[in-house]
């Protein structure tokens, strides 16, 4: 594995759904999908839960790609 100066920041999952700006559980939803980007380790908080960690700059191509993808509108766009 790259050391972390080699592959950019890194992000778990906390800044995931900053960068995704998404709830924790939607985070979980779309971690699990087939095109989320794969994390490069997954570590261990010390109770024996996984702990992945992704490059942070796959995570904001992914956010890109996302936002540009159409589907449902973000609530902020949505006129009530």
């Amino acid at each position: 594995m790259k050391d972390a100066q080699e592959q950019g920041s890194l992000a778990g999952r906390i800044e995931v759904r900053a960068i995704l700006e998404v709830s924790k559980q939607r985070a979980s939803v779309l971690e699990n999908h087939p095109d989320f980007p794969a994390p490069l380790d997954v570590l261990e908080d010390g109770h024996g839960r996984p702990l992945p960690v992704w490059e942070k700059s796959a995570i904001e191509e992914y956010a890109r790609r996302r936002s540009t993808a159409g589907g449902r509108p973000a609530a902020a766009d949505v006129k009530g």
